[in-house]
């Protein structure tokens, strides 16, 4: 009979024993205590812009050199991940300085397209190179083109199919150009876009051209990271693009602020929010 009597009290003083714990918990989670971490902490450097921000300038990447780094990566909503949220590749985002003068172009190019062997033949090389954007097995290729603004780009048909090439320029002139087998137009475009490339006879077909303002720009690897090198000491924009499922056309961009410096190489992390 005792027993049973207790078990009623016994009962509440367990729950409210409980219901303490959970405002416990509570008051913890809210003041952050559960999410603190110890041991050295990297130093933030530079105030973040659309959620980027630079985590380290380093020791010497190469004291004599009058040039300065940039080395990132890419990160996506603060993770690294293999794939965007758009399902294209990283190798797709495009990595590209701002603010900077046509005139202060370093001494080689930071583009794909452009590889040279020694500086003296990088520096005489200031004229943009011409760049192709091809159509194979019924796909633009590569499916992100770029190139420095006033440079050339070739529209070629490798396919058996008619194709044609519509680009939905905004800042340069619009282009719809008919392609049969074979066949191949080259043009110049003039100003720093992003322009949307589509196939009218195939509606599946997509590409984009990344019209750059200057010749400091990439493509991330496959895990994200990117390098730009040879850039005058400065401060500059470090701006990413990256194309979007949805909504359709409307790509996703981001932008923090750099400073390099002779001779050092700055690490940054890019984040796509």
């Amino acid at each position: 009979m005792m027993n049973t009597r207790r078990r009623p009290q016994q009962l509440v003083y367990a729950a409210a024993g409980v219901g303490s714990l959970l405002v416990i918990a509570f008051l913890l989670s809210w003041f952050g205590f559960g999410n603190q971490q110890f041991g050295p902490q990297p130093t933030h450097k530079g105030k973040p812009l659309s959620g980027s921000q630079s985590i380290l300038i380093s020791d010497n990447e190469n004291p004599n050199s009058p040039f300065g780094v940039i080395e990132g990566q890419l990160l996506f909503q603060g993770e690294e991940r293999k794939w965007p949220p758009n399902g294209r590749g990283m190798s797709d985002v495009v990595v590209y300085l701002k603010g900077i003068l046509p005139e202060q172009t370093g001494h080689s190019t930071a583009t794909e397209q452009s590889s040279t062997s020694s500086k003296d033949e990088a520096s005489s090389s200031d004229k943009p190179e011409r760049v192709v954007l091809d159509q194979i097995d019924m796909t633009f290729v590569p499916h992100v083109v770029m190139m420095q603004q006033g440079g050339s780009i070739e529209l070629r048909n490798s396919d058996s199919a008619l194709h044609n090439v519509n680009g939905f320029a905004k800042m340069n002139q619009p282009f719809n150009v008919a392609l049969s087998s074979g066949a191949a137009t080259e043009f110049v475009l003039q100003r720093h876009e992003f322009i949307r490339v589509a196939c009218n006879f195939h509606p599946k077909m997509s590409a984009w051209i990344a019209v750059m303002p200057n010749r400091f720009f990439t493509r991330a690897d496959e895990q994200g990271r990117f390098t730009l090198s040879d850039i005058p000491p400065g401060k500059y924009q470090l701006a990413g693009w990256h194309e979007n499922v949805y909504p359709p056309h409307v790509p996703r961009r981001v932008s923090m602020d750099v400073t390099v410096e002779p001779g050092r190489k700055t690490v940054v992390e890019l984040n796509f929010p």
